[in-house]
């Protein structure tokens, strides 16, 4: 109610100055964008988008709209100024930028989980692909725009229809474009549309007429214009009496023909419709020059001067081509006595010279072989232009194809991100600690966890056989075999649990005896006990280190993966901690990373040197270290594999 307010506000401050015209509106206008409160300034804006002279100024205007509505948070008012640039780059042809406005405006929509506005904006999308001539790309977004006026209500499923059909008429399925029409007019009469009810029966009518049913188009065409008769539609009674008119003409009816024309072309001057004018005009002008040439001038002189008006030089020729044709009789006397004379003086060229026929011959085979010449290079070039055209498809489908994959790995990452520990958790089992986790890709195959089972601590770092969507894959099995084992099991020994761990993984792979190797991964885990201050450390093929002072404790796991049906038992080491001591878990993306001046791998011992000079540092500084140092050693080296490391002290 508040915007509607607003905007009844501003047209009323806008006609308070009818005296000055145009002029004193736009300065009405610029003076309530100074004064005016955020709906009035808003209306202002776009409003002075429209009615500016200059292209860029109303350009400017809209845009102007946009930015006022996105300082002010208005997402309502962001919509529609996004749709008037959208529409205003529509029609001077700045497609792609059309197309982005038009994201925009469904990307609002769906924050504000509004339907209708979701549903305006796939009409759009619809149409500018419909004017690009990528009918079966439109045809999409029309279907979108269908699923979504089932859920708004029966009266804007008559509209989806309607623009379905008008699709499938320019793609030349006309049968399609019959089916979708009859159902928007079924839905139309059920819903109580009669306005709409004539668009179809006038759009049916157009689609028989194409196909060259022209009975059915005009048993259409005449339905509509009874609806629009009934109801006073002045622009609608022009039109179908025009189409009626027009499609008689085809049938070669030119005197019921005019009947129709005329009566269409009085509405359209009532309706002031210039477009409908030149319509009605030139199908009078056709019938008059088959049935009654006096009479052709009574239309011929409107048309020419209204084609002046709106249309390019181009245009009016065309038009003057009528006026070749009023003349038609006269020109082809004239043409009848020149072909004579000329064969008679062909004639006498023949006998007196025989030579100039055998070089007229002569010629006249070089220029057929220079058109030959002519035709080859244009068909060459016309199949290296559709060539091109195919290729553009092509790379344009891959691209979306890379684009729908990169979005599905993208979504993977966030299920992912959301299945490691909160902050939170990590904060209440390790008070202070850091967390450093760089996926190598967009997933990672490197994960950490932690649980608190009793006055237990568990944590454990996972490094998984790949990295990407595959090891992706391996941490969420991995995440999920540690909390059925430690939280669902109960129990709090790491040997236990990589026990049981590495059977779950053996029993969901091996689903016979023929597999002879499966992708596993490598993790370590340790439970601590702050009250006897005591930690329980177990590993598959990775290590944890314990600094002490200026000192590295470094206990090595088992050599046996998780996924290994053979291979050593897991084994707890445990070990009494003293206050100060800090632990570290870590995957071997760190150790493995190409890097340095000689671009070699860092390996254990340059990773356990950097520990050993930032330990006494707190651990989120240790973190900014890792990182800075990390950045450095790799220079221009690709990232080799996932990284993960967790410290945490005592």
């Amino acid at each position: 109610m508040k915007i509607r307010f607003c905007i009844i506000l501003l047209l009323q401050l806008i006609f308070l100055f009818p005296v000055d015209g145009q002029e004193r509106e736009i300065d009405s206008l610029k003076n309530l964008v100074k004064t005016g409160n955020d709906s009035a300034k808003f209306y202002a804006l776009a409003w002075l988008g429209f009615k500016e002279n200059k292209q860029e100024d109303r350009y400017n205007y809209r845009m102007q709209a946009l930015q006022f509505a996105e300082k002010i948070g208005n997402k309502k008012f962001q919509f529609e100024a996004n749709k008037y640039l959208g529409f205003m780059c529509e029609t001077m042809g700045v497609y792609d930028k059309a197309i982005e406005y038009y994201k925009q405006m469904e990307q609002l929509a769906r924050k504000m989980d509004d339907a209708k506005l979701l549903s305006i904006t796939f009409q759009h999308r619809g149409e500018i692909l419909l004017d690009l001539k990528e009918h079966e790309s439109a045809l999409k977004w029309y279907r979108k725009r269908l699923n979504v006026a089932r859920t708004i209500g029966q009266k804007s499923m008559g509209d989806a229809f309607n623009s379905l059909g008008t699709a499938f008429k320019e793609l030349g399925q006309l049968d399609s474009a019959i089916h979708y029409h009859q159902l928007a007019l079924k839905n139309r009469k059920a819903t109580g549309q009669e306005l709409r009810e004539s668009y179809s029966l006038n759009n049916l009518g157009l689609v028989y007429k194409k196909k060259g049913d022209y009975d059915e188009a005009i048993r259409f065409l005449k339905q509509s214009l009874e609806i629009k008769t009934r109801i006073q539609d002045i622009e609608g009674m022009a039109s179908s009496n025009i189409n009626i008119g027009n499609t008689l003409n085809i049938q070669g009816r030119y005197k019921e023909a005019l009947g129709y024309l005329e009566r269409g072309i009085v509405f359209a001057d009532s309706a002031e419709n210039d477009i409908f004018l030149i319509n009605g005009y030139e199908g009078a002008v056709s019938a008059y020059l088959e049935n009654d040439n006096s009479k052709v001038a009574k239309y011929f002189d409107n048309l020419i001067s209204l084609r002046d008006s709106r249309y390019d030089q181009s245009a009016v020729a065309q038009a003057r081509d009528l006026e070749a044709k009023y003349h038609i009789e006269e020109k082809e006397k004239l043409f009848a006595i020149q072909k004579e004379k000329d064969a008679l003086e062909k004639a006498a060229l023949d006998q007196k010279n025989q030579s100039l026929k055998l070089q007229m011959y002569l010629a006249l085979g070089v220029m057929v072989a220079v058109l030959a010449l002519v035709f080859f290079v244009i068909r060459a070039s016309l199949q290296r232009k559709k060539s091109n055209t195919i290729l553009a498809t092509q790379k344009a489908e891959i691209e979306q194809k890379n684009k729908d994959i990169t979005d599905s790995i993208n979504y993977a990452r966030n299920i992912q991100e959301a299945m490691l520990p909160l902050e939170r958790e990590m904060t209440d089992g390790l008070d202070e600690h850091f967390v450093y986790y760089k996926p190598k890709d967009i997933v990672s195959g490197d994960f950490y966890w932690i649980s608190k089972r009793k006055s237990y601590t568990i944590i454990a770092v996972g490094d998984c056989t790949g990295h990407g969507v595959p090891g992706g894959f391996m941490s969420m099995l991995g995440h999920n075999v540690l909390n059925q084992v430690v939280n669902d099991d109960e129990t709090t020994s790491p040997a236990q649990a990589l026990t049981a761990i590495n059977q779950k993984v053996l029993n969901t792979y091996r689903k016979d005896d023929d597999r002879q190797q499966i992708d596993g991964m490598d993790i370590a885990m340790c439970a601590i006990n702050r009250s006897k201050m005591e930690l329980t450390f177990s590993g598959a093929l990775r290590p944890l280190w314990l600094i002490r002072g200026s000192e590295v404790i470094a206990h090595k796991g088992t050599k046996t993966a998780i996924g290994s049906a053979n291979g050593d038992a897991f084994k707890d080491i445990s070990m009494k901690l003293e206050k100060n001591d800090t632990i570290y878990l870590f995957s071997d993306g760190f150790p493995d990373q190409f890097g340095g001046e000689l671009g070699k791998k860092l390996k254990s011992s340059g990773f356990r040197n950097l520990l050993l000079t930032i330990s006494n540092l707190k651990l989120k500084d240790q973190k900014v270290k890792i990182d800075a140092f990390l950045k450095n050693w790799m220079g221009e080296n690709e990232q080799l594999d996932d990284i993960c490391i967790v410290g945490f002290r005592i």
